[in-house]
């Protein structure tokens, strides 16, 4: 099942079994319960008539039976046909994780001159579109890239958007660096940095590291759609289960959520630990509000680019797996 079907279901995690549905492959309980939603929801309704028809064409044709390649049975039905569509069928995440990112980037301008508005009010509001449009930017061309390059058989696709990506954000934060005040803007009851160093401080511990939370991710989903598409199933089933003897393939950094769950646990208490240090140690101002309200939103975009990511893939791979194992049953039973 592809994922523009889910953007039009209210129920996204019923939708995510309309493939082990229309092959047979799921219990009573939960085809009593997918039945249920199929009553309400017109785009379920309408993938689940399209995809029967298909699946009853292949079990009553002999001829086709034997006609029909893997591959192509394989991008007939799944997440594995949206490889060629725009981001690899994933257009809506794409664009909500660009726009995430761009904020983060952005809200982080205004932590290190918020609390100095009546100096610095002006420059904030100034640099804050360009940065969000061009991170944003970035992020979208970087997962185009690597759209293009998985897409074409290239292993290169996550070095070379990791490049691309990690280059656009390095020429940014340099020019920052250059354009925002050397002296210090926040007044604490603790060292505090200059609004470049400490923006140079957060792009380096901060906004960087989650990234790790959306380039091996992407590429991993796209590869293992690749396989899909290729017929590899099995090898797909043994990459999701995490088995001993599974051979990922070649430039893929394989993560699995557990692991970045718990990256998300650790990273986030020390964020938010460390933003609550310093709002404990700030110093009355006219506008250390304003400072508060911004390290508040920077850490809930922080943790929900890392926790939107997460879910997106754990989604992702529970419907590869999905997928692969209705597809072998299928075969197995031609």
């Amino acid at each position: 099942m592809s994922t523009e079907l889910v953007e039009f279901c209210e129920r996204p995690e019923l939708a995510a079994t309309i493939t082990a549905y229309c092959f047979g492959d799921i219990s009573e309980q939960e085809r009593s319960v997918f039945e249920a939603h199929l009553l309400d929801c017109d785009s379920c309704w309408r993938e689940v008539d399209r995809l029967s028809q298909g699946v009853q064409m292949l079990r009553s044709d002999p001829n086709l039976k034997q006609t029909l390649v893997t591959p192509e049975l394989f991008s007939a039905f799944g997440i594995s046909r949206g490889l060629d569509r725009p981001f690899g069928g994933h257009l809506a995440y794409v664009i909500v994780v660009a726009v995430l990112y761009g904020l983060e980037w952005t809200v982080g301008i205004w932590t290190e001159l918020g609390y100095s508005y009546e100096r610095f009010g002006e420059l904030a509001w100034m640099l804050s579109g360009p940065v969000a449009i061009w991170v944003s930017a970035t992020t979208i061309l970087s997962l185009r890239s690597n759209t293009n390059e998985t897409s074409a058989q290239s292993s290169a696709g996550l070095a070379r958007s990791g490049l691309f990506m990690i280059g656009g954000l390095a020429i940014l934060t340099i020019a920052l660096i250059l354009l925002l005040p050397s002296d210090r803007t926040i007044q604490a009851s603790i060292q505090t940095r200059s609004a470049s160093g400490g923006y140079l401080k957060d792009a380096i511990f901060l906004f960087l590291p989650l990234l790790v939370f959306v380039l091996p991710p992407f590429h991993t989903v796209l590869a293992l759609q690749r396989e899909l598409r290729a017929g590899r199933s099995e090898q797909v089933m043994r990459i999701v289960i995490r088995a001993s003897d599974a051979i990922v393939p070649r430039g893929v950094w394989y993560l699995s959520p557990r692991l970045l769950a718990a990256v998300l646990f650790v990273l986030g208490a020390f964020k938010i630990v460390g933003m609550n240090y310093m709002l404990d140690a700030l110093a009355p101002g006219p506008y250390a509000n304003l400072f508060t309200v911004a390290s508040y939103t920077s850490t809930a975009l922080w943790c929900g680019i890392a926790l939107v990511s997460l879910a997106w893939y754990s989604s992702c791979l529970n419907e590869l797996k999905r997928e692969a194992v209705a597809l072998q049953q299928f075969l197995t039973r031609r």
